[in-house]
């Protein structure tokens, strides 16, 4: 549902831009009548652009919309006096990360001695070792080939956030979702790393002191839920990284 606050909120945005000449009269009335017919936090979304809503974040995502999944996977968990500036995913095509340089090597080097273990006790019919060496065979498949079907489909439940407020990361599930938030002003800092194409990973926790490694947060290691609860909020693999950051940067200045 919409509420009317959220309502005037995009109508307010339209007008700004319609007064400063970034829509047309008939594009304007367009979206107007759009908005005041909308019944979703997603048809209301998709009528103003990063453009609107923000001119310094034009660089952003040329002129798209917020995808209407994302502002719906969000809007649940807003403050009354929040909205979103700005929300994407991680990519789910992304499987690696600089982690798996020393991963992938020790995860198949854990299955081969694994596998080994097992031939090796099976042909001499020692039972209670073959049932020793199975989780061992387990964790092997599970770090060679299940932690990457494990990440890619966290992904596609995941959603960043950065609103007003706060960032976010909210990952969907069937009992309801889980949701990480940080308000912009107990932000200790941004640390961004990005590639040359434009995706990267935006840290939020750069505290001082002995810490795990960012990557094994996005690793698909779940059973090290302690290790990534100390590294703390970032947002992985996502589109225009370092537009991104400053977004959060000028947001946090605001704040």
């Amino acid at each position: 549902m919409v509420t009317e606050a959220e309502r005037d909120r995009i109508i307010a945005v339209l007008r700004d831009c319609f007064a400063a000449d970034e829509l047309s009269h008939e594009e304007f009335d367009s979206r107007l009548t759009a908005a005041l017919e909308a019944e979703s936090r997603g048809d209301l979304a998709a009528l103003v652009t990063l453009d609107d809503r923000r001119p310094a974040a034009a660089s952003i995502a040329t002129r798209a919309a917020i995808a209407p999944g994302h502002i719906e996977a969000v809007g649940p968990h807003l403050g009354p006096d929040e909205w979103v500036e700005w929300a994407a995913g991680p990519d789910p095509g992304r499987h690696f990360n600089r982690g798996d340089l020393f991963l992938i090597p020790f995860s198949v080097m854990w299955l081969a001695f694994a596998v080994a273990w097992e031939a090796a006790v099976i042909s001499v019919s020692a039972s209670f070792a073959v049932l020793f060496g199975l989780p061992f065979v387990a964790a092997g498949l599970y770090m060679t080939v299940g932690r990457f079907i494990y990440k890619a489909r966290r992904r596609r439940r995941t959603v960043y956030a950065v609103t007003n407020q706060r960032v976010l990361s909210v990952v969907q599930r069937r009992g309801g979702a889980d949701v990480d938030a940080k308000p912009l002003r107990a932000l200790p800092g941004v640390s961004t790393t990005a590639s040359r194409r434009g995706y990267g990973t935006i840290e939020f926790d750069r505290s001082s002191g002995p810490r795990p490694p960012t990557w094994l947060a996005d690793s698909g290691m779940g059973f090290l839920g302690r290790a990534s609860a100390q590294i703390g909020l970032c947002f992985f693999d996502i589109e225009h990284a370092n537009e991104v950051a400053a977004l959060i940067e000028r947001l946090r200045a605001d704040a």
